[in-house]
This record gives structure tokens, sequence and C-alpha cells, in this order.
């Protein structure tokens, strides 16, 4: 009989130690909470509105321009990849957005992401250096013909796909028709 005693002693405690580490935190912290909650009063706020904001954003012709016309006003910063800009992220969306041009095909004969060599600058505006934009600019080769690609960040559309050293009329139609889908 003692020995029956002693064990359901013995489980009894561990039943209430188990109960301590387990859900006497959780009880102790919801009464903090409740407490912290109800000394809390309501702050006034002002809210930050993006509507007021004057954009300084490039509309698709002005980022064009900037990335095929060589601009005195203009400068170009390469950065460093790295925890900011993923370089296997830019590969994956530039793939994606290759795919999305039928002549290139380059789902079925495209580079493997570690070919696409691609490297993040930024553009500003010497005249107005709020406006500015994330590119990532490089060269790829699909089906033994290399092109020059421009990734832009923000969007994630290509800005710019053209065959080194000859002009491809049916890719330069399907490419615009490309930018003007959202």
């Amino acid at each position: 009989m003692d020995r029956k005693f002693n064990y359901g002693l013995y489980i009894t405690k561990i039943t209430v130690f188990a109960f301590g580490i387990l859900f006497f935190p959780y009880f102790y912290f919801q009464y903090q909470d409740r407490k912290l909650l109800s000394e809390i009063s309501e702050l006034e706020m002002n809210v930050f509105h993006m509507d007021r904001v004057e954009t300084n954003s490039f509309t698709l012709e002005e980022k064009l321009m900037m990335i095929t016309e060589s601009n005195a006003e203009l400068m170009h910063i390469e950065l460093k990849t790295g925890d900011r800009y993923s370089l296997y992220e830019a590969r994956r969306q530039c793939f994606r957005e290759l795919c999305k041009i039928p002549v290139l095909e380059a789902s079925i004969y495209g580079p493997i992401l570690s070919e696409i060599n691609i490297t993040p600058y930024l553009f500003l505006d010497s005249e107005t250096p709020s406006s500015s934009m994330l590119i990532w600019k490089g060269f790829l080769t699909i089906k033994d013909m290399k092109y020059q690609v421009a990734l832009e960040e923000e969007s994630g559309k290509l800005l710019l796909i053209q065959p080194v050293g000859k002009e491809d009329a049916a890719l330069n139609i399907q490419w615009k028709e490309y930018l003007k889908k959202p």
C-alpha cells in the first residue's frame, strides 16, 4: 500500500512540475499583457499619406532612354551583390521574364541560371538625385546567340533585350508586346 502511495505521489509531483513548466509561463504572460494593455492610453498619430507625396519615379520610356542612350547627366554605380541584392533571385527573375518572350524559346534552349551574367547598377540622375532606379545589366547566351539584357529591380521586367552584333525584327516585335503587358 505504501509503495502505491509513493507511486501516486511521484506521478502527482511530475504532473504538477510539468504543468508549471508548460502552462505557468503562458498564464503569466497573458496576465502581464492584460495589465500592460490596460495602462496604455490611445496616442494621436500623424499618418503619412503616400498619395500626397510627389513621386520621382521614371516612366517606361525614360527608363529605356536611360539604359540605351549615354546621357551626360546620368551616373551609374556598380553595386555589390550580397544580403540586399540577391544574384540568385535576379537570375531567376530574368529567366522567368525571358520565358515570356516566345521567340527566344528560353524554356527549351535557354541558359541555366549560372550562365546569366548580370550585375546590379544604381542609375542616378544628376539633376534630380532623388529619382533613381536599380537595374541588373549583363549578357547571356541562348542558342549560341549572345544577348544584352537589362532587368529592372522594382518591377521585375526586362527593359532591354537585344542580340549583340545584329538586329532581330521578330524579337523586337515580341519584346514591345511584352513591355505593354502589365
